[in-house]
């Protein structure tokens, strides 16, 4: 992989009100700088959006504040091993951090995962795109994710067609963490291993 990635921490919006916690996210200079330029419109991440711009521009001690700490903007990581798959008409469910369910489907999903490993833990994360994107509760209709995302909606992206759409994930996010590499990387090309929960944190936050 020639690409160099790099973790960047954002709040956690799969959080309670009176919580506050951070989550990484995983791109490269290009991705984050798509999610920056979202960012860029809530004034509440002006610092963060300015110091990622810092960071590539050659400050790379720059921080930004996240959950009340001050931490460095950008952490470079090795990628260990990747691996993308894709699915048709695939679905799964999605328990919020209360228990509910939401079910999930879509006509086609194109899948993405990178192991690496940070602070002494191996990670795998994921990212996805995802074709015509929908959910329904336990009661009630099918309805379309196009937008009204509740959580980090910066890292979300939603590309619009003649027929159909495509929501993807700009960023990598957690799927599963693991003592060794080794785990990670048999989990990567199994279907059953999938996880798309940190990916839906996104659109219902905790809701």
């Amino acid at each position: 992989m020639s690409d160099k990635y790099y973790i960047l921490n954002l709040y956690d919006p799969a959080t309670p009100g009176f919580c506050s916690f951070s989550k990484l996210y995983i791109g490269t200079q290009a991705e984050i700088l798509k999610a920056i330029k979202n960012l860029e419109v809530d004034s509440d991440s002006n610092n963060t959006a300015k110091a990622v711009k810092e960071y590539f521009n050659g400050n790379t001690a720059a921080t930004h504040n996240v959950a009340y700490q001050e931490v460095p903007v950008l952490t470079p990581i090795e990628i260990i091993a990747e691996h993308g798959m894709e699915l048709n008409h695939y679905k799964w469910t999605h328990i919020n951090m209360w228990g509910f369910p939401y079910y999930m489907k879509c006509d086609r999903a194109r899948v993405h995962q990178i192991v690496f490993e940070h602070d002494g833990m191996i990670h795998r994360f994921v990212r996805g795109w995802f074709d015509n994107l929908s959910y329904k509760g336990d009661f009630g209709d099918w309805s379309e994710l196009k937008d009204g995302f509740w959580g980090n909606a910066a890292i979300l992206d939603v590309t619009t067609y003649a027929d159909n759409f495509t929501f993807n994930n700009l960023l990598y996010v957690k799927a599963e963490n693991y003592e060794s590499a080794a785990g990670a990387i048999d989990d990567l090309q199994k279907k059953n291993k999938l996880e798309f929960r940190s990916i839906c944190d996104e659109i219902f936050a905790d809701g």
